[in-house]
């Protein structure tokens, strides 16, 4: 077997048991639009202070507006249903997430220098019925629209994702570090 890691700039983070890891929030994007807006641009949970994280010049190109978040990650600790804050919207904030959702905006969140990605898995065409193949989006949407085939949405009604399941994927190997290295980061988007 063999073991190599060289990406010019980026070392390999090797977390602990319990180490915190920075969850970052980027640019909110859209296909139809081709608009980016800042992820504080929508009335989100914040923290006690934002602060730009530090861009090279590939990022700057792209447009990455790439900030801190309120989001605690713990390296290798399970936790489930973290309230993050309460929120109550008036009715232009509402509307400002409806017609975001309306474009098709999607949400690029950042761990250890690895976008989010979402894992859509579906039939193969043109194949048997049972193989499936399974995908990766970058990032994920912001919400999605409610529909007659959708149970508890309202058909045409925008809903925002209020909950996240976040995976990262790490990788152990006692002979050559110690901890652990981020090696993917999914994240699920959901209503409740």
């Amino acid at each position: 077997p063999t073991a190599a890691f060289y990406l010019p700039g980026v070392a390999p983070i090797d977390y602990r048991d319990g180490e915190s890891i920075d969850l970052k929030v980027n640019k909110l994007t859209s296909t139809k639009t081709h608009l980016p807006y800042e992820w504080y641009d929508l009335p989100f949970c914040r923290p006690a202070e934002v602060v730009y994280k530090g861009e090279n010049l590939g990022e700057v190109m792209r447009g990455d507006r790439i900030q801190n978040s309120p989001y605690t990650i713990k390296m290798n600790v399970e936790v489930s249903c973290q309230l993050l804050c309460k929120q109550s919207y008036d009715a232009e904030q509402a509307a400002l997430f409806a017609t975001k959702i309306g474009e098709d905006y999607r949400v690029n969140w950042i761990v250890d220098n690895l976008p989010a990605a979402t894992r859509v898995v579906e039939p193969a065409l043109g194949s048997s019925p049972s193989r499936i193949i399974t995908i990766y989006e970058r990032g994920f949407p912001l919400g999605f629209r409610g529909a007659e085939s959708i149970p508890g949405t309202s058909a045409g009604v925008n809903y925002v994702y209020n909950h996240h399941r976040i995976v990262l994927k790490y990788h152990t190997e006692p002979d050559a570090f110690e901890g652990a290295r981020i090696v993917g980061f999914e994240v699920e988007p959901f209503s409740v």
